[in-house]
């Protein structure tokens, strides 16, 4: 019962420290999709050459499957990525990150897909 409630503990505090307080200090490397989760399935391989580069200077490279690449420039409110693509004339995708903790990155795609980056 004790280690049930100590669990439980360690994983709000965990939740919690995971969203608050992001900085882009936190944000700022080269960061390799890890899986993707989306109806409760959790897909690794096919993820594997998805990767996002943040760089001082507020710009970010992302690689995707298939050989798509993108450039632009990012910026962090909240718990909110605001990413601009470079040279369009489109809003940014806005993307929510569910934690940062670390050397793992937790962001929830459009449909609630989470996808899991490691440095």
């Amino acid at each position: 019962m004790i280690k049930d409630r100590l669990l439980l503990v360690l994983n709000l505090c965990l939740t919690l420290s995971g969203c608050a307080d992001i900085n882009e200090g936190q944000l700022l490397g080269s960061w390799t999709a890890h899986s993707l989760t989306t109806d409760s399935t959790t897909y690794t391989k096919e993820v594997e050459s998805v990767a996002i580069n943040f760089k001082p200077d507020r710009q970010y490279h992302f690689s995707g499957t298939l050989g798509y690449q993108e450039d632009g420039n990012f910026e962090l409110k909240d718990s909110f990525l605001l990413l601009n693509k470079k040279d369009s004339k489109m809003n940014p995708e806005i993307l929510k990150i569910k934690r940062i903790l670390g050397d793992t990155l937790i962001i929830e795609m459009k449909g609630q897909q989470l996808l899991t980056f490691v440095k």
